[in-house]
């Protein structure tokens, strides 16, 4: 990963002037690339907000694994069905293992952060 310059420092001397604007710092960013993976859920925890999909039916922007550990934040998207919008307790309460789910969301570690999750058909 190439390292990402912020607050670049200029320094200009004219007629014996010295400016200085901001400050040099290389920082390395490390960005991943969206994941989106659809399956049913096991190992399901609604307290701590995670689930496995075991041998997922689709796999995009990544290797393929046979299981996904998935964890919610306070950040993640919970839809239902039909797209709209609840809260995660609902969305929890609605999840089982015949229940299809589609999780987008970027990896971490081995773990899947959710950014949004839809029941799906």
């Amino acid at each position: 990963m190439q390292p990402v310059l912020r607050n670049v420092t200029i320094i200009a001397a004219a007629a014996g002037l010295v400016f200085a604007v901001g400050a040099l710092r290389a920082q390395s960013e490390r960005r991943s690339a969206e994941v989106e993976i659809e399956g049913f859920p096991t190992q399901i925890d609604s307290k701590a907000g995670t689930f496995v999909i075991a041998n997922p039916t689709k796999v995009e922007g990544t290797a393929s694994r046979p299981q996904f550990s998935v964890a919610t934040t306070d950040r993640t998207e919970y839809e239902d069905r039909n797209g709209k919008e609840v809260d995660r307790a609902s969305f929890f309460s609605k999840l089982s293992e015949k229940v299809k789910v589609e999780v987008e969301g970027r990896l971490k570690e081995n773990t899947l952060v959710a950014d949004e999750v839809q029941i799906e058909d």
